[in-house]
């Protein structure tokens, strides 16, 4: 399993190194692997909580092809959640890049 600590980031920065750090694990061959707990703490506002659990977060990240769709793992504790990565297969990728290139599928 693998944490990812957004604690005192802008929400700006809280999705671009959510983005990175995704990016990395979504090619992990091992299920274990691909699952992330995204520390964001309870205390000092929900910004990046709530873009993490509103879907907005898996939209974005579904519509650049880094994944192709979250589970949530287990409970979402305060300060925390847990989510399983889908990563997208090849198919996938292909209609992601077509859409970002303007490219008509067939």
């Amino acid at each position: 399993m693998v944490s990812i600590d957004l604690h005192g980031l802008t929400l700006a920065n809280a999705k671009e190194k959510i983005r990175k750090e995704f990016a990395k694990i979504t090619n992990a061959t091992k299920h274990q692997d691909r699952v992330v707990t995204l520390i964001h703490g309870h205390n000092n506002g929900t910004v990046i909580r709530d873009y993490i659990r509103n879907g907005e977060m898996e939209k974005e990240l579904k519509n650049n092809g880094t994944v192709k769709a979250l589970k949530n793992w287990g409970k979402k504790k305060p300060g925390k959640t847990t989510v399983l990565i889908v990563p997208p297969g090849i198919n996938d990728l292909i209609h992601t890049f077509n859409r970002q290139h303007n490219f008509g599928e067939t």
